[in-house]
Protein backbone atom coordinates (compact mmCIF):
# COMPACT_ATOMS: atom_id res chain seq x y z
CA UNK A 1 0.00 0.00 0.00
CA UNK A 2 1.00 3.27 -0.73
CA UNK A 3 2.09 6.07 1.64
CA UNK A 4 -0.83 7.95 3.39
CA UNK A 5 -0.99 11.85 2.89
CA UNK A 6 -1.72 12.98 6.39
CA UNK A 7 -1.82 16.67 5.34
CA UNK A 8 -4.30 15.92 2.39
CA UNK A 9 -7.47 17.14 4.17
CA UNK A 10 -5.93 20.04 5.33
CA UNK A 11 -4.25 21.09 2.08
CA UNK A 12 -7.37 20.47 0.20
CA UNK A 13 -10.26 22.18 2.25
CA UNK A 14 -10.66 25.20 3.37
CA UNK A 15 -13.80 27.06 4.68
CA UNK A 16 -14.48 30.25 7.36
CA UNK A 17 -15.66 29.22 10.16
CA UNK A 18 -17.55 31.81 11.79
CA UNK A 19 -18.27 30.25 14.58
CA UNK A 20 -16.20 26.80 15.43
CA UNK A 21 -18.62 26.14 18.27
CA UNK A 22 -21.90 25.60 16.06
CA UNK A 23 -20.74 24.52 12.70
CA UNK A 24 -21.14 20.97 12.48
CA UNK A 25 -18.01 19.14 11.04
CA UNK A 26 -20.14 16.31 9.18
CA UNK A 27 -23.41 18.18 8.20
CA UNK A 28 -22.76 21.57 7.82
CA UNK A 29 -21.61 22.60 4.14
CA UNK A 30 -17.89 22.86 2.92
CA UNK A 31 -17.16 22.24 -0.84
CA UNK A 32 -19.49 23.10 -3.28
CA UNK A 33 -22.10 23.72 -0.59
CA UNK A 34 -21.99 19.85 0.47
CA UNK A 35 -21.58 18.88 3.55
CA UNK A 36 -18.36 16.20 3.95
CA UNK A 37 -20.92 13.32 5.11
CA UNK A 38 -22.30 13.19 1.57
CA UNK A 39 -18.71 14.11 0.08
CA UNK A 40 -17.10 11.15 2.39
CA UNK A 41 -20.11 8.74 2.88
CA UNK A 42 -17.95 5.75 3.80
CA UNK A 43 -16.11 7.90 6.26
CA UNK A 44 -19.11 9.29 7.63
CA UNK A 45 -20.49 5.83 7.74
CA UNK A 46 -17.21 4.49 10.09
CA UNK A 47 -17.22 7.45 12.27
CA UNK A 48 -18.27 7.67 15.82
CA UNK A 49 -18.67 11.13 16.14
CA UNK A 50 -21.32 12.32 13.75
CA UNK A 51 -22.49 15.39 15.60
CA UNK A 52 -19.58 16.91 16.42
CA UNK A 53 -18.90 20.43 16.36
CA UNK A 54 -15.60 21.59 14.36
CA UNK A 55 -14.30 23.05 17.83
CA UNK A 56 -14.45 19.29 19.39
CA UNK A 57 -12.88 17.46 16.35
CA UNK A 58 -10.07 20.00 16.42
CA UNK A 59 -9.75 19.01 20.22
CA UNK A 60 -10.07 15.69 19.38
CA UNK A 61 -7.23 15.68 16.69
CA UNK A 62 -5.00 17.53 19.21
CA UNK A 63 -5.02 14.25 21.39
CA UNK A 64 -2.98 11.95 21.39
CA UNK A 65 -1.28 13.04 17.99
CA UNK A 66 -4.50 12.48 15.75
CA UNK A 67 -5.51 9.12 17.29
CA UNK A 68 -8.97 9.73 18.28
CA UNK A 69 -9.64 10.20 14.16
CA UNK A 70 -8.65 7.12 13.76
Amino acid sequence: MGQVDVEWLRDNISQKVDDKTSTLFWLDPWLDGMPLKDIFGRLYELADYKLETVEHMFAMWLRVNGEAWK
